[in-house]
């Protein structure tokens, strides 16, 4: 627990952190009976934040993110660890200017959010 909780926190996250956290994540949300539908949604809707974040300098997209978050947790509790991590991961992010730090952290983010979802799939989660 303690790299996941880390993710919250730091604000240099190496890929060792987000493999072993997507790890545990991933496996607890099973237990927790979340399904792969529910979180390829949440992809999705990171995914397309992304595409666009690449062609502009307008960190809005993290905004409506943190709303939709707030929204899917609102819907489901089982996937509050999930998205309180991910809220924090992005409020690091909802800087004045977007530079490239900035989108190196954002894809941290997105990267995290596939390693859930290939976790959870391995761990036997079904939708």
């Amino acid at each position: 627990m303690t790299n996941v909780s880390s993710l919250k926190k730091d604000s240099t996250i190496d890929q060792s952190k987000l493999l072993n956290a997507s790890c545990i994540i991933g496996i607890k949300l099973v237990k927790e009976k979340v399904t792969s539908t529910q979180l390829r949604r949440l992809l999705t809707g990171f995914q397309m934040a992304k595409e666009k974040m690449k062609n502009s300098d307008d960190v809005a997209e993290i905004t409506k993110l943190k709303l939709n978050l707030a929204y899917i947790t609102a819907r489901n509790s089982n996937i509050i660890r999930l998205t309180d991590i991910l809220d924090s991961m992005l409020s690091r992010n909802n800087a004045p200017a977007n530079t490239k730090m900035d989108r190196a952290r954002f894809n941290n983010v997105v990267t995290l959010l596939e390693g859930v979802i290939a976790y959870h799939k391995l761990a036997g989660g079904r939708d």
